[in-house]
């Protein structure tokens, strides 16, 4: 769970530094969206919580489907076969952020 979510990190950084122009952007920009994925994904507040107030919308984030990984495996004894759902969710996020930033970088 921890290294494909740590993979899930890496290519979104990969697409923040494909957006952003210059150092200051970046710095920016990963603050603010991290911030927010972070709030809407559970790492601030528990995920249970988050289902019952905002229902659907905490799931549009990696932050949310980590939560809930690593909470499943290391609170409620779940082994690696019981969040092959919360992995495949992360697994699709890290292709599809690679895709963009592969899409996006500017290769000089």
């Amino acid at each position: 769970v921890i290294l494909l979510t740590a993979l899930c990190s890496s290519a979104f950084g990969i697409v923040i530094a494909a957006l952003a122009r210059s150092e200051a952007q970046i710095g920016g920009l990963s603050a603010v969206v991290l911030w927010t994925m972070g709030i809407l994904g559970g790492s601030f507040i528990p995920v249970f919580v988050l289902d019952r107030v905002l229902g659907p919308l905490p799931r549009v984030v990696p932050h949310y489907w980590a939560n809930r990984a690593l909470t499943n495996v290391m609170l409620r004894g779940l082994r690696l076969a019981d969040v092959t759902t919360e992995l495949a969710v992360l697994a699709a996020f890290t292709a599809v952020f690679f895709a963009i930033g592969l899409l996006r970088f500017d290769f000089d």
